[in-house]
């Protein structure tokens, strides 16, 4: 067990793990634990993140802190747990492991009623053809246009995003690191989310997440999320949708506390999926809506529950999006499905 001194980044470092401290009340995807994040996973050490009890994660950082890439640990000098599950852990000379204790910590109760608002979550993946006039950013152009009424404000690779929005530019930086992937982050009004863009054999995947935050009271504008995702099936090689809301703090941070329960939306498959399970399938208790190209259209399937919802997966998608893993199973955003973020500061 040595201090991190041999990898500035890290606080300390053991033979199987690399832990960094972060006192900050608000934690973003800083290029720093961009770079401890995608360091551990060039070692083959387990990043642990341990914060106060009282920080809150943006988005993009709450999308990375989960397995495979990192734990996140919420604590202080006595007691700390796992800021996912609850679960009490200690600091075994090697890592942050758990206690025989199951019973949840006190810290993690649920977010108190008077700051929560409802957060609506979105994953998507869109496939582009391998050409010149190929431009990213548009998808989640359009989201962001039917849901807040403007464009996004800002990208980059890590936060705070630096640069002004500009699909073009985005491009130019995805298509530089090719064939390495990149992944970056998108900011705007009361929204913020990830891009990620890989090269694959029939072309471009564009991976798109997209966290929305109403004050409590306010309502999800359904109608507009459809249309846009019926817009997005027209314009755009859909591969995939997912959306579902989650009480949780308007302004998006993420604190380490019980979440509130899932309510999932719907999910969209595009005209591959459809093609592979047949068009004539049908799942039972659901009525899916042909949307997009009538001539070749992708699926809207509206949910109002997830034992729908895994029957669909079951039935339907082999490999479910991203986003839908994490939503059903209760992890943050999408980031086991990830690739590590881009060391380096923001573009």
């Amino acid at each position: 067990m040595t201090p991190g001194t041999a990898w500035p980044v890290f606080d300390l470092v053991t033979d199987t793990t690399a832990i960094m401290l972060i006192k900050r009340r608000i934690i973003g995807l800083s290029t720093a634990l961009a770079t401890g994040i995608r360091t551990a996973t060039e070692q083959r050490r387990r990043l642990q993140v341990v914060t106060p009890v009282g920080s809150r994660l943006t988005p993009a950082a709450a999308t990375v802190l989960v397995l495979p890439y990192a734990d996140w640990i919420a604590g202080d000098n006595t007691a700390f747990y796992d800021a996912r599950t609850g679960i009490p852990l200690h600091f075994d000379g090697t890592a942050f492991t758990p206690l025989n204790q199951r019973k949840p910590a006190d810290a993690f109760d649920p977010i108190p009623e008077d700051v929560a608002g409802t957060q609506l979550r979105i994953g998507l993946r869109v496939r582009h053809a391998p050409v010149a006039t190929t431009v990213l950013g548009e998808a989640i152009e359009l989201l962001y246009n039917a849901l807040t009424g403007t464009s996004p404000a800002g990208w980059g690779t890590s936060e705070p995003t630096a640069s002004p929005w500009n699909p073009t530019e985005l491009t130019r930086l995805c298509r530089d690191r090719a064939p390495t992937g990149t992944w970056l982050c998108h900011t705007g009004y009361r929204a913020q989310g990830t891009l990620r863009a890989d090269r694959v054999t029939d072309g471009i995947d564009e991976h798109l997440t997209l966290w929305i935050g109403y004050q409590p009271g306010e309502h999800v504008p359904l109608d507009r999320l459809t249309q846009a995702i019926d817009d997005i099936a027209a314009e755009h090689h859909l591969m995939e949708l997912v959306a579902y809301t989650q009480p949780g703090r308007p302004d998006l941070t993420v604190a380490p506390r019980r979440p509130g329960p899932r309510t999932p939306i719907g999910l969209a498959l595009g005209p591959g999926a459809i093609h592979d399970i047949g068009p004539d399938h049908s799942a039972p208790g659901i009525t899916p809506v042909e949307i997009g190209n009538r001539r070749n259209p992708s699926r809207w399937y509206p949910l109002d529950d997830w034992t729908h919802f895994e029957q669909l997966l079951r039935d339907l998608v082999p490999t479910p999006p991203e986003d839908a893993v994490h939503g059903l199973r209760g992890s943050v955003g999408a980031g086991a499905a990830e690739a590590p973020p881009e060391d380096g500061a923001a573009v």
